[in-house]
């Protein structure tokens, strides 16, 4: 089995590595498939090594989505080797988190007229603080959205308020981008989901 392990990684950040495969036999070695895990991809592979020769595979691994965690992706060699027809790779490491978004998307579902509003928290990892400088949406005429900075335990988070505004029946998407003040991610998305239905007959009677 072939392992290695990176260094911490921010998440978002692609992982890749080349393996080295040594052909120690005296026949062609030849590479029939690399199987790999879910958010692991094979980039390339050697196809047939020569006796006493080298070739490599190269893995790629999304960090997407896995801050915080220590991450680990494996992928199986397929050769036409009898002795050993199948050679693990691993692919380990940690990976950082940046910020946590609860959240992480919003979801404005109710009947025209109510009061529909998501507050959404912004939590900045205290190894990479950084301040909101400024908050657009994409669209932004089916919404409101209004920010403001909290104290918490290790520094400041951010509360987002998001809020319908749409007064018709039907279904809008959106995206709010956070400005920071930070190299490593200068911009942060929520995604904003509205579905709007209306009252139904028997409510609007008893009123």
């Amino acid at each position: 089995a072939l392992r290695y392990e990176f260094a911490p990684v921010m998440e978002g950040r692609e992982v890749i590595h080349d393996f080295v495969v040594q052909n120690k036999g005296s026949a062609t070695l030849e590479i029939q498939k690399v199987k790999t895990d879910w958010g692991c991809t094979a980039v390339s592979y050697t196809r047939q090594i020569p006796p006493g020769g080298e070739g490599k595979v190269t893995l790629s691994v999304s960090t997407n989505h896995k801050g915080g965690r220590k991450l680990l992706k494996t992928a199986t060699i397929y050769t036409n080797d009898k002795k050993n027809p199948q050679l693990k790779l691993s692919i380990i490491g940690e990976v950082e988190k940046f910020v946590t978004i609860r959240p992480s998307q919003v979801r404005l579902r109710g009947v025209i007229g109510q009061e529909i509003k998501r507050k959404v928290t912004i939590i900045p990892t205290p190894k990479y603080p950084f301040k909101i400088l400024k908050v657009r949406a994409r669209d932004g005429k089916d919404i409101s959205y209004q920010l403001s900075a909290e104290k918490s335990e290790n520094g400041q988070k951010y509360a987002l308020t998001v809020e319908n505004k749409r007064m018709q029946k039907g279904s809008y998407f959106d995206i709010i981008t956070l400005e920071t003040d930070s190299k490593i991610q200068p911009e942060l998305h929520i995604r904003v989901y509205g579905q709007l239905r209306q009252q139904p007959e028997k409510e609007k009677k008893g009123e």
